[in-house]
């Protein structure tokens, strides 16, 4: 299997063809493309789905992990597509176990502890056992917060986080 493509916000080091955002594909370049596999998220528009079927590309749907733990069946799901079961399950077990690890050792070797760090974004949830969080608390933040502009001036966290590509023009607001 060969990756042809990703969305705007995905963070890859591949040069590699954008295809919108989960919200709001670019569905004639996707066609276009012609893959063999599109993978989207549970949420995505079910007209998109229908039209990419439509064009007879397979789509299949991924789950969103509520908790860090989540992601490993994400990664199974998608390997077994890909893979087959038995290769799948374990090309799975090993993406996750070495990006836990990563994550982990990263963690572990933060030399400045961060007190507080505000989302902001609209569609992450920071409740406790979902992903954010959970990768938040790995990395040794204490608290967070949904922020708008007015709670990250009286917050003056130590740490904003944002969605990928849009860091400077939030910078630019503070």
């Amino acid at each position: 299997a060969q990756l042809v493509g990703v969305s705007d916000n995905c963070v890859t080091e591949k040069d590699i063809a954008r295809y919108g955002t989960s919200a709001i594909p670019n569905i004639d370049a996707i066609k276009a493309a012609k893959p063999d596999l599109v993978f989207v998220a549970d949420y995505a528009h079910k007209d998109d789905v229908e039209v990419l079927t439509d064009a007879k590309i397979k789509v299949a749907k991924v789950s969103t992990p509520k908790e860090y733990v989540g992601i490993s069946g994400i990664y199974n799901d998608i390997a077994v597509l890909i893979s087959g079961e038995i290769t799948g399950v374990r090309n799975a077990a090993n993406t996750f176990n070495n990006i836990d690890g990563k994550i982990k050792s990263a963690a572990n070797s933060n030399s400045k502890k961060v007190k507080a760090a505000i989302f902001v974004n609209d569609t992450v949830t920071l409740e406790n056992g979902c992903v954010s969080a959970e990768l938040a608390k790995l990395g040794g933040i204490d608290t967070l917060i949904n922020g708008s502009d007015s709670k990250i001036i009286k917050a003056k966290p130590d740490l904003i986080l944002c969605p990928v590509g849009s860091s400077e023009a939030f910078a630019s607001r503070f």
